[in-house]
C-alpha cells in the first residue's frame, strides 16, 4: 500500500536527502524534493522554565521520542562506561520523553545500577525542557538512523551547552552543507562516554553554542514556508 501510495503521488515532500535516498531506492519514487523541518520562534526566544542545578555535578540531557532508532541504550551504555572508567558518580543523565522503549530502558537502567544517576522524566512541557537545555552541561543525541528530529533543532536553538548529534540523522547533511562546525559524531558506547569525559574536562569549543543557535536560525517557519509554497505553485500553476 505505502510504495504504490508513494509512487502515484504527484509530488512527494521529504524532510532530508536522507529519506529522499531512501525512497528512491527501496521504493523507486524519482519525484521526491526536500524540504526542511522548522521549529516555532518560541525555541528562539529567551523566556522558559527554570530548572535548579545541581551545583558541583556533571549533567546531561536528551528529549525526543523512546524508541529503538533514537540510539538510547547507547547513551545510557556509554554514560555508564564515562562512571565506570572516570569514577565521577556525581553524574547525573536526564532522559525525557515517551515511547515503546521506555520498559527496555528502565530494565537496563536497573541492570547497570544507574537508578541514582539516570532520571527518565517523561513527557515535559517545552517550558520545562528549555528549562533543562539552559541549565545542563551538554546535551546528546545519538540516533541510529533519524529523518528530521525536530529535538535537535530545539536545543540548537536554546541550549546553553553543546549539543552532539548523530551523523545517522538526516539533518547532519544540512550541517555539512552549511560547512557549520557543530559537533556530531558516530553513534556507539565509545564515543559516548568519550564525548561524556571531554565535556566534564571542559574539551569543547565555547563557540560552537553560538554556532548552533545561528544554524538554528535558518531552520524557522517564516523561511521554510516558501519552500512549500513554491513546491505548491509548480503543482497549481
Amino acid at each position: 500500500m505505502l510504495p504504490a501510495l508513494l509512487k502515484s503521488s504527484d509530488q512527494l515532500i521529504v524532510h532530508s536527502y536522507l529519506f529522499e535516498n531512501l525512497v528512491s531506492e527501496r521504493y523507486g519514487v524519482k519525484n521526491a524534493i526536500v524540504i526542511p523541518n522548522a521549529v516555532e520562534d518560541y525555541w528562539h526566544t529567551v523566556e522558559y522554565e527554570p530548572v535548579p542545578k545541581k551545583e558541583g555535578f556533571l549533567e546531561i540531557f536528551y528529549h525526543g521520542r523512546l524508541s529503538a532508532e533514537k540510539g538510547l541504550d547507547l547513551l545510557v551504555k556509554g554514560f555508564y562506561k564515562f562512571l565506570s572508567n572516570m569514577n565521577k558518580y556525581e553524574s547525573i543523565l536526564y532522559i525525557a520523553g515517551e515511547g515503546p522503549q521506555k520498559k527496555y530502558l528502565e530494565r537496563l537502567i536497573d541492570d547497570l545500577n544507574l537508578n541514582h544517576n539516570v532520571i527518565l522524566l517523561g513527557n515535559l512541557n517545552k517550558d520545562t525542557i528549555k528549562g533543562y537545555l539552559k541549565k545542563v552541561n551538554v546535551a546528546i543525541y545519538p540516533s541510529l538512523w533519524d529523518n528530521f528530529p525536530l529535538s535537535y533543532i530545539e536545543a540548537f536553538a536554546c541550549a546553553n551547552c553543546p549539543v552532539y548529534f548523530s551523523k545517522k540523522a538526516g539533518i547532519y547533511d544540512f550541517v555539512v552543507m552549511d560547512n557549520n562546525r557543530l559537533y556530531s559524531f558516530e553513534p556507539n558506547v565509545d564515543i559516548i562516554c568519550d564525548i561524556i569525559k571531554d565535556v566534564s574536562n571542559g574539551n569543547y569549543d565555547k563557540s560552537v553554542i553560538k554556532d548552533q543557535k545561528i544554524f538554528a536560525n535558518k531552520y524557522n517557519w517564516d523561511d521554510v514556508v516558501d519552500n512549500y509554497i513554491e513546491a505548491y505553485s509548480q503543482l497549481f500553476p
